[in-house]
């Protein structure tokens, strides 16, 4: 699934970071790589950016991005 569609409070793997070039680097750089568990935090009321939580981080993340970014559910 895309980190687009995933639930608030819930954990989840990312899988792939399928983006350009220059904000693949971006993402990677701030933590966000194969591997890494993520937590929807929230998401804003026009649903463009979303908060996530990942390595005790919160970052913004465009909704461009993240239907760009594939996840699996972790426990």
């Amino acid at each position: 699934m895309n980190m687009c569609d995933i639930e608030i409070g819930k954990k989840y793997a990312v899988v792939n970071v399928n983006c350009n070039k220059k904000t693949k680097e971006r993402l990677e750089g701030i933590g966000l790589t194969k591997g890494s568990i993520i937590t929807l935090v929230r998401k804003s009321p026009l649903m463009d950016p979303v908060e996530i939580k990942v390595n005790n981080f919160y970052l913004a993340i465009r909704i461009k991005d993240s239907k760009n970014i594939t996840v699996i559910e972790n426990g």
